[in-house]
This record gives C-alpha cells, structure tokens and sequence, in this order.
C-alpha cells in the first residue's frame, strides 16, 4: 500500500509545481499590467499584488525592499526572495532560475522592450507547466504500477 501512495505523492508534488508555475504566469502578467497603467513604484506594485491576489506562494518577494534598502540591487534581493521562500521550493532549479532571471530583465530596458520580456517569460513559463501538465499522468501511472507490482512482489515473498 505504502508503494502506490508514492505515485500519488509525487501526483501532489507535481500538481503543486504546475500550480505554482500558472500563479507565476498570473503574476508576471499582472505586474506588466500595473507598469504599463499605473504610475507608481515597482515595490508598491508588488507589495499591492501580493497583499491582494491569490498568490500566497509568492508572499517572500515582500522583502525586495527591505534588502534593497540594504544596498542590494533589485534583482539580487528578487533572487535571494526566490531563494528563501519555502513554497517556491516545490519548483525544480531550473524552473525557479527563470524565475529569478525574469527579475534581472525587470526595469532592464525601454517599455516596449520590457513588454516583450514580460511576454516572453510568461511564454516560457507557461510551456514549463504546461509540459510538466502532460507528463505527470505518465509519472503517477508508471510510479503507481511499480508500487504496485513492489507491493505484490512483498507480499509474495513474505506471505
């Protein structure tokens, strides 16, 4: 039994990782948003989405300001936030470095440049779950049937 729960485990692990990546996705598209509408600083814009939007996974990226304030660049204290938080650790590395590189193209250009790169990071992003979508029925199934068939392995071996 304890062998089929652990195709369902990784089952949660990668629905909370193709969570995480969409709410990503929602958020590098609200903040594009707010850039382009609203006149108001980038931490305001982010302190405002994060206290109000469903994006609880994210509630780390708070302290930019803090470490900003501290004498870091914004984009270091962005990727020391991705770093710390406990909820965005369900990403693999690489997931969480297009994170982090997301935030060193913030600012970075004119804003047409940086619509683009607010496009294209939610491209990428939104590939990476939908990829991770498709093959995690394939991962449960092939972890479940070798739970399974471990299962009935013990079971014979020691019955």
């Amino acid at each position: 039994m304890i062998f089929v729960l652990s195709g369902n485990y990784l089952g949660r692990l990668i629905d909370k990782r193709i969570e995480t990546l969409n709410s990503a996705v929602l958020l590098i598209k609200e903040i594009k948003t707010r850039i382009n509408y609203q006149k108001i600083s980038l931490y305001e814009i982010i302190n405002d989405i994060l206290s109000e939007g469903p994006y609880r996974q994210f509630s780390e990226l708070k302290k930019t300001e803090l470490y900003v304030s501290d004498g870091m660049s914004f984009s270091d204290s962005w990727s020391k936030c991705v770093d710390e938080s406990a909820e965005l650790r369900v990403l693999k590395n690489d997931e969480r470095a297009l994170l982090k590189s997301f935030a060193k193209q913030l600012g970075a250009s004119d804003m047409e440049g940086q619509n683009e790169n607010f496009d294209t990071y939610t491209e990428l992003i939104s590939q990476k779950a939908k990829l991770l979508e498709k093959d995690r029925l394939n991962r449960v199934k092939l972890c479940n049937s070798i739970g399974l068939l471990l299962g009935i392995t013990t079971f014979i071996l020691f019955y």
